[in-house]
Formats: C-alpha cells, sequence, structure tokens
C-alpha cells in the first residue's frame, strides 16, 4: 500500500501547489481590485473566474497531462 502511495504523491504534489496558486490568484486579484475601487462584487466575481481559469488550465495542462510510458 506505501508503494502505491508513493506513487501518485508526485501528482498529488503537484495538484496542491496548482490548487493553492489558484488560490492566490483568486485572493491577490480580488484585493487588487477592491483598491482599485471597484465593487467587492464584481471584485469577487472576476476574482473567482481568474482563480478557476487558474486552476483549470493548470491541472489540464501540469497534473493530469497524458505521460508516456
Amino acid at each position: 500500500m506505501l508503494q502505491r502511495i508513493r506513487q501518485h504523491l508526485p501528482q498529488f504534489s503537484l495538484y496542491l501547489c496548482i490548487g493553492f496558486t489558484a488560490l492566490g490568484v483568486d485572493l491577490g486579484s480580488y484585493y487588487a481590485l477592491l483598491s482599485a475601487d471597484m465593487w467587492y462584487i464584481t471584485a469577487s466575481i472576476i476574482g473567482g473566474v481568474l482563480g478557476f481559469f487558474t486552476s483549470f488550465l493548470g491541472n489540464k495542462y501540469f497534473v493530469f497531462r497524458k505521460r508516456e510510458k
């Protein structure tokens, strides 16, 4: 069982890194837009969309890409 966990650990670590990066993009853009005097609901929507696309594209192209065996 430990070998099976070790096998997936690099992919899981990358998944966590992409998730935290998306969180940073989401919150960072939200606070940046708030400091630019944007309405908080609009800033939240834009930040959420940017975080979503960061997560989606990061997971698609880095975490779950097809690897040759």
